[in-house]
């Protein structure tokens, strides 16, 4: 989202429900939902891939090189789970899908908002480390 809509987005009441699915994102693009970290630093990258909802925790990521936390793919998730313990980047986060978030109740905590430095539709890691230590 841009500076404007994040703007808009923060002034927006919320409300509450617990379950994330699929189905709320028929015909969105695959792409990065939502990018950020936890407490531990670990990057914490939620995305849609193949008719999935991802979850991709991991650290560090040099030239496509990271230690994976988790990265899971589900058809629905409880929405606790797919928000970081720390931070999220509002750049790097799908107005739908926060506004979504929103609505269920949830909020989700930003970090300051920035100019993008990556380009989309994927903004973290999204592939599976092999047993060699390097990408799928």
């Amino acid at each position: 989202m841009n500076l404007e809509e994040y703007n808009e987005f923060s002034r927006a009441p919320e409300t509450y429900d617990p379950r994330i699915s699929i189905e709320h994102f028929y015909g969105h693009d695959d792409g990065t939902l939502l990018y950020g970290y936890d407490v531990d630093r670990n990057s914490f990258h939620v995305f849609l891939k193949d008719g999935l909802i991802w979850l991709h925790r991991y650290y560090g990521w040099d030239a496509g090189n990271y230690r994976e936390i988790t990265r899971e793919g589900k058809t629905s998730w409880d929405v606790e789970d797919l928000l970081p313990n720390k931070r999220a980047y509002p750049q790097y986060t799908d107005r739908p899908f926060a506004e979504f978030v929103k609505s269920l109740g949830f909020s989700i905590c930003h970090t300051t908002w920035s100019e993008p430095k990556r380009e989309g539709p994927y903004y973290g890691a999204t592939e599976a480390i092999k047993e060699d230590g390097v990408t799928a």
